[in-house]
């Protein structure tokens, strides 16, 4: 059981958008859980293994209790998949957080998109019963928050994480390989 779960389409993802307020909340306390849909295979910079790495050192900069990946297809996030809609289905039933934090879906990355659309359908069908999801009770977080990405939109809730930026900046420093060219990049 967590209290908070966040869910990124690629490593790094969740740290950009959402950093901030999920190490604010495991700050106070709070058990938070980050999931990467995809390992960032497809990249431009980086390989899976090295993003793997990066994404635990940024779970731990940020306070959170711990990091999965469900290991999608990086550029195949796809909302009305039914093996991926199970999948996420599943993990929210296994994680029953009460809280879920994913990116906006207005933003230009086809991952990004349909991720947002993927996390929203699971956590509504994640409430049925009859919806497949082996060894694990149907179970609705009571919130589902989506994080400004590339887009600006009027957000709902601001959140001020003055006292932890320098947890969110530790966390996207944490990630060499996305955001430090060499020279001949």
């Amino acid at each position: 059981m967590s209290d908070v779960l966040g869910i990124g389409p690629h490593p790094d993802d969740l740290e950009l958008g959402a950093g901030g307020t999920l190490a604010l909340l495991a700050a106070a306390g709070r058990d938070v859980r980050l999931v990467d849909l995809t390992r960032g295979e497809r990249g431009t910079r980086g390989t899976p293994e090295i993003r793997a790495a990066e994404a635990q050192a940024a779970c731990r900069a940020l306070g959170a209790a711990g990091r999965e990946c469900l290991d999608l297809p990086d550029g195949g996030i796809q909302a009305r998949d039914l093996g991926q809609l199970e999948a996420v289905v599943a993990l929210i039933r296994r994680h029953t957080p009460r809280l879920v934090i994913t990116l906006s879906g207005l933003d230009d990355h086809p991952d990004h998109i349909e991720g947002a659309d993927l996390v929203r359908r699971a956590c509504y069908l994640a409430g049925i019963r009859n919806y497949p999801a082996p060894n694990h009770p149907p179970f609705r977080p009571a919130r589902l928050l989506f994080a400004m990405g590339r887009r600006p939109f009027a957000p709902s809730v601001v959140v001020d994480v003055t006292a932890v930026y320098d947890h969110k900046r530790a966390a996207l420093a944490a990630y060499g390989s996305q955001f430090r060219r060499a020279a001949d990049d």
